[in-house]
């Protein structure tokens, strides 16, 4: 199980939205995350994401879980659990031969009623049609059999000199490309008024 907390996309030359998705089912197969999926979107005419820092917030207690922008009241994707388990708003119980793998859990949160890994990364490509072809200078085609070479092939000329190669640089947006920058991360744990106290770590990227 897995929630891709929030994945960024250009709409020409920045970027502009952003979603969350949670993956999750019973098998691999039966992935129900289109049930669990918001975006959001700046206005044309209001800039960029990348102009400025944003808080990206996860909410997740025993009966809801929703994912917000810089205030938790403008929430991107939001599920309530508090009278529906994942397994019901799956529909699977109607399946022949299909077991619920979270029957013995106390709660309707499960899968996501244990530990979770938290990573932060920056991961592009892919040729499922997430990237549509021909936007926003996008170096591959996703009906190519080469889109691996195709992306790779692009690296000298297109997205490679954006990268930071100098410890200066990537603290310095405007000293050779655009960083991957985070002020910091925090984590709050308690019950569900999640009062509680506050972990966290300011890494040097």
């Amino acid at each position: 199980m897995r929630l891709d907390s929030f994945s960024l996309f250009p709409r020409c030359a920045g970027v502009e939205s952003f979603s969350s998705t949670l993956h999750w089912g019973p098998w691999a197969a039966a992935d129900a995350w289109p049930q669990t999926h918001g975006t959001y979107s700046l206005p044309e005419s209001a800039g960029d994401l990348a102009d400025g820092m944003h808080t990206y917030g996860l909410y997740w207690n025993s009966s809801t879980l929703f994912t917000y922008i810089d205030s938790p009241a403008n929430v991107v994707m939001s599920v309530d659990l508090s009278k529906e388990s994942f397994w019901g708003l799956g529909g699977w119980g109607n399946s022949t031969g299909s077991d619920n793998p979270w029957a013995d859990s106390p709660n309707n949160v499960a899968p996501f009623d244990g530990r979770f890994y938290l990573i932060l990364e920056i991961a592009v490509g892919g040729t499922g049609g997430y990237f549509p072809d021909n936007v926003g200078g996008k170096p591959w085609s996703d009906g190519s059999p080469n889109a691996v070479n195709e992306f790779y092939a692009a690296a000298s000329s297109q997205w490679l000199p954006s990268w930071p190669t100098s410890a200066s640089a990537r603290s310095n947006s405007t000293a050779g490309g655009q960083p991957f920058r985070i002020d910091s991360v925090r984590v709050w744990q308690g019950g569900d008024s999640m009062q509680g106290a506050e972990y966290g770590f300011r890494p040097m990227l």
